[in-house]
């Protein structure tokens, strides 16, 4: 598994438009380099998975500003050639129980918890929900129907949000409808 399908994935807006987007550190080493030009507006930079703000020390050198975001993450425990890193899960003895009683060992059995609902493709409306509203609210705050679109999004109506938002900049649309599951699926 190579460091660049691993890497967090960010994406940079200069305004309503996406500026830069890929891997973190190639997307801080470009909006570091975009920064040094005189008067350069402000971009703002998200998680691509989890919408969050990124915050990148755009003061100092170039390496100052990438301190956080090595070129290679640090070695994983467990079995990395195989694309398995050791973590922790803590659960309650009742939970363990569960676990022991199933036929196959408790990492198998959780594996295929997790597989059955990532090939679901179904997910939690709430995490959707939040991770678009955080782009929403820095981003399209002062775009029209931004109030009705925040209901429509907070009532899982996600075709009516798409539709409210219609009129915003393409950028921004496409990528807060990529927080969100198709209108299909919702």
């Amino acid at each position: 598994m190579s460091s660049q399908s691993t890497a967090v994935q960010a994406t940079a807006f200069l305004g309503h438009s996406i500026l830069f987007q890929g891997p973190i550190r190639q997307v801080a080493e470009r909006v570091w380099a975009h920064h040094q030009s005189d008067n350069a507006p402000l971009v703002l930079l998200f998680n691509d998975m989890n919408g969050e703000p990124i915050d990148i020390d755009l003061r100092g050198d170039l390496a100052l500003a990438l301190l956080d975001y090595p070129e290679t993450p640090p070695k994983p425990r467990g079995r990395p050639k195989l694309g398995v890193t050791s973590k922790e899960v803590t659960l309650l003895p009742r939970h363990w129980a569960w676990l022991n009683a199933q036929p196959k060992s408790a990492s198998a059995t959780l594996r295929g918890l997790v597989q059955a609902q990532i090939d679901s493709g179904v997910q939690d409306p709430a995490i959707a929900q939040r991770r678009c509203y955080t782009v929403m609210q820095a981003l399209g705050g002062n775009l029209p129907d931004f109030e009705q679109a925040s209901r429509l999004l907070f009532r899982n109506d996600v075709a009516g949000f798409l539709d409210a938002i219609g009129d915003w900049p393409p950028d921004l649309q496409g990528y807060l409808a990529s927080f969100l599951p198709k209108p299909d699926q919702a």
